[in-house]
């Protein structure tokens, strides 16, 4: 059970990436600010050349921006703390990333399939375990049914986004980042 420390939120090893639903729901919490959306996410960069098992494992597919292959997270302040947690709580709790909300679990692709699993060292960080009720059978199908609905949602945006990117009209990094919230913003309804 989430006993909300923080603990979590300022841990300079955990990388929060976001799907499109993710950066809706923040969006929406800083009032549809897209210039205050836009200095509260970074885009990690990934090479072409980067370890292909690692890409292999991750969940969400990179952007093909003209910045390069990217994913969208939550920036950090020097020494790990996330931009969104101020002393003693998260500013944007009721709208966090999926990733935040289902911590300390993960999901990870393994052989091909994913894998509902504990986020490593999440015992040193994440107070809450073995704290609370336990989490049912049931609650954590939710999770995962919740889960794959968004990153397979997420993964078609990027998909269409990449083809466009394939007829050499690559969109910059921050356009991308307009494209998925405009996208988001017509599939409201379905998202909320």
């Amino acid at each position: 059970m989430c006993q909300q420390s923080g603990h979590c939120c300022c841990d300079q090893n955990i990388i929060v990436t976001l799907t499109y639903s993710d950066i809706y729901r923040l969006y929406l919490a800083l009032n549809k600010n897209f210039n205050r959306l836009i200095q509260k996410i970074i885009f990690y960069s990934l090479s072409t050349n980067s370890d292909k098992i690692l890409q292999n494992q991750m969940v969400l597919n990179p952007i093909h921006s003209s910045d390069g292959l990217v994913i969208p997270g939550l920036r950090k302040f020097e020494g790990g703390r996330c931009i969104f947690y101020k002393q003693p709580n998260c500013m944007v709790y009721s709208k966090r990333p999926l990733a935040c909300q289902n911590y300390p679990f993960a999901f990870v692709k393994h052989q091909n399939k994913i894998a509902f699993t504990w986020v490593k060292n999440s015992i040193n960080t994440c107070i809450g375990i073995e704290k609370g009720f336990p989490i049912s059978d049931d609650e954590i199908k939710r999770l995962g049914r919740k889960f794959f609905e968004e990153i397979y949602n997420h993964n078609k945006l990027v998909e269409n986004l990449n083809l466009e990117a394939s007829k050499d009209n690559p969109l910059s990094a921050r356009e991308a980042l307009w494209m998925m919230t405009f996208y988001a913003e017509k599939m409201e309804d379905k998202l909320m």
